[in-house]
């Protein structure tokens, strides 16, 4: 900023009760990870919110003026001076949201919610921002502690698996089978036995005399 534009932003200083018209703050934790580049983009974007905040001082000091001399409030001349107002009000917004654009690459990724919580005040990313950044780091440890605790239990306990239910029916099969073999072994030695006893029957009438019809 020139000596000139320097002047006449001091000549204008803002209103304690229009605080918002002046440039937001860089907050103190983020202006030590700001790169060289960064930093003069940031102080170049502050110098023009600075004059914008000046001229809307300016146009601010005439509004009240004009109604404060008793003249018809409707008056075209306070219409287009609001109008103005507004237009300008919104060019120091969006030259708030670009200093916020330039900084968000250098933030860290577990940070990010935080950023897009704040809000635009006092200072660039608000007054609250490191409590944010905080609450939000605590929010993704409790994420990953129980994304692991979920994960560890699936290991153990994979009671609806496909596999379990495979192996589950393979050893249903195998169950069955020995359960078929041993009842068939059995049944061939109930056999035999039913077969021994019977012939040891027939010889025991043949010694008694009696004749053995089949």
């Amino acid at each position: 900023m020139d000596r000139s534009r320097k002047e006449l932003v001091t000549k204008y200083p803002i209103p304690e009760n229009c605080s918002g018209l002046n440039a937001p703050k860089m907050n103190e934790e983020l202006r030590s990870i700001l790169t060289t580049q960064v930093a003069k983009a940031d102080k170049f974007f502050c110098n023009l919110q600075d004059q914008l905040g000046a001229g809307l001082a300016v146009i601010g000091y005439m509004i009240t003026q004009k109604l404060n001399s008793g003249e018809n409030t409707k008056n075209e001349i306070i219409t287009k001076l609001s109008d103005a107002v507004q237009l300008f009000l919104s060019v120091h917004h969006a030259l708030s949201v670009k200093r916020k654009w330039e900084v968000n690459p250098l933030i860290n990724e577990d940070s990010r919610l935080a950023v897009q919580q704040t809000s635009i005040g006092e200072y660039l990313f608000g007054s609250e921002f490191l409590e944010k950044v905080n609450s939000s780091k605590l929010v993704k440890k409790a994420g990953d502690i129980l994304k692991k605790t979920f994960k560890k239990g699936y290991n153990l306990n994979p009671g609806t698996s496909s596999t379990q239910n495979l192996n589950f029916k393979h050893s249903s099969y195998k169950t069955r089978m020995k359960e078929w073999k041993k009842s068939g072994q059995e049944g061939i030695r109930t056999q035999k036995r039913r077969s021994t006893e019977k012939s040891n029957s027939r010889h025991d009438q043949r010694r008694s005399g009696i004749r053995y019809y089949k």
